[in-house]
């Protein structure tokens, strides 16, 4: 299955969950040198100089800040999407299928937050600005310190893979996770 597909999937559930994402889809790559290149200064002139600690276990509050940031750096608003990571066998932040609409019907109660964040561009290419520092520091690498994971969702190395199940940043601000101004 494709990430556009998956995504598509995403959007429909949270339609049924009560969040309306609003997302145009894209052909054209919008990782381009260009692009690439004016976001460390973008995030540093709108966020500040970021420590690896500031991302470590912040997917949630860090791409919901980046979101003004990028739209100014691609023209187009990212989508905040929420779901799990698959390295070659291995799942990372996957939820059971119901996860989401109990917590919809439920809140979170003293239960912790258990799936992942980053952005989806229209191109369904993603970024995550927090897996990498987060994977580095957890496990002791001095690789991936500060890194930005990016590229199309259906492209990536290593055997990574991308899993959508929610889109839009409502879903964080009905829970009280995060309040957003959007």
């Amino acid at each position: 299955m494709t990430y556009l597909s998956e995504f598509q999937q995403a959007v429909a559930y949270s339609q049924q969950l009560g969040v309306k994402p609003d997302m145009t889809f894209a052909q054209e790559r919008l990782l381009v040198p260009k692009n690439l290149e004016a976001i460390p200064y973008m995030v540093r002139d709108v966020l500040g100089e970021l420590t690896p600690a500031d991302l470590v276990a912040q997917c949630l509050s860090i791409h919901l800040r980046l979101v003004p940031v990028l739209e100014k750096v691609f023209g187009v608003q990212p989508a905040f999407t929420i779901g799990y990571i698959k390295s070659g066998s291995t799942f990372r932040f996957k939820t059971l299928d119901n996860y989401f609409s109990e917590l919809a019907a439920n809140g979170l109660g003293t239960r912790t937050f258990e799936a992942h964040a980053w952005l989806t561009l229209p191109s369904m290419e993603i970024l995550d600005f927090s897996l990498p520092t987060s994977m580095a520091l957890i496990n002791g690498w001095t690789e991936g310190e500060g890194m930005v994971l990016s590229g199309h969702a259906d492209e990536l190395k290593h055997n990574l893979s991308y899993h959508p199940q929610l889109v839009g940043a409502e879903f964080i601000n009905k829970l009280g996770l995060i309040w957003t101004t959007s």
